[in-house]
C-alpha cells in the first residue's frame, strides 16, 4: 500500500477547504478560505461532521458517511467490494461541502483557483494536481471517491 495523503486542499465555487489527518490519524475537514462575499453556513476554521468515511464526489463535493454494511443493500456492494458514495442512501451522507472546482496538494495553488474564480473542473491550470489527488486517495482507507457519472469524477481524472 502507498502512502497515505497527509493533506490537501478542496476548492469549490466560493472556498477551500483543508483535508489533513490529526495527531492519531483521524481526518479532519475544516474550512480554510471563502470569497469575501459568500461565506454560507459555516466561517474559517469550522469543521464539517465526520464518521466512519469521506466521500470525495465533483457534484456533492467533499462529506463524511456512515459506513455500516448493514444499512447498505448488501447485494449492492458484496462481501469483497469497496463501498462507495453511491452505494450508500444519503440518509447517511452528512452535511459537506458545495460541489468541487479543484483539490491541490498547496495552500499557494487552492488560493489562486479560489481567486481565479473558475468553475471548470478540466481547467488545465488545475486538473494535474486534483489527478495527483485523486490518484493518492485511491489507496486511502478513510476516502471514497466516486465515478459515477453525474455524482463523481469523470474517467479521464483516473487515466494516466
Amino acid at each position: 500500500m502507498s502512502r497515505l495523503i497527509r493533506d490537501f486542499f478542496a476548492v469549490t465555487q466560493n472556498s477551500i477547504y483543508w483535508i489533513r489527518r490529526d495527531v492519531n490519524g483521524t481526518v479532519v475537514v475544516s474550512k480554510f478560505a471563502h470569497r469575501n462575499h459568500a461565506q454560507g453556513d459555516r466561517t474559517i476554521g469550522d469543521t464539517l461532521p465526520s464518521d466512519d468515511l469521506w466521500a470525495i464526489t465533483l457534484h456533492e463535493g467533499i462529506f463524511s458517511f456512515h459506513a455500516d454494511i448493514d444499512a447498505i443493500a448488501y447485494e449492492k456492494v458484496g462481501s469483497n467490494s469497496q463501498v462507495l458514495p453511491e452505494h450508500v442512501p444519503q440518509s447517511l451522507w452528512n452535511k459537506g461541502t458545495s460541489p468541487l472546482v479543484a483539490l491541490c496538494t498547496t495552500p499557494d495553488l487552492a488560493n489562486a483557483c479560489l481567486a481565479d474564480g473558475s468553475t471548470d473542473i478540466d481547467d488545465v491550470r488545475w486538473k494535474r494536481s486534483t489527478k495527483n489527488v485523486l490518484r493518492q486517495l485511491e489507496d486511502d482507507p478513510k476516502f471514497r471517491v466516486s465515478r459515477l457519472p453525474g455524482l463523481g469524477f469523470p474517467v479521464t481524472f483516473f487515466e494516466q
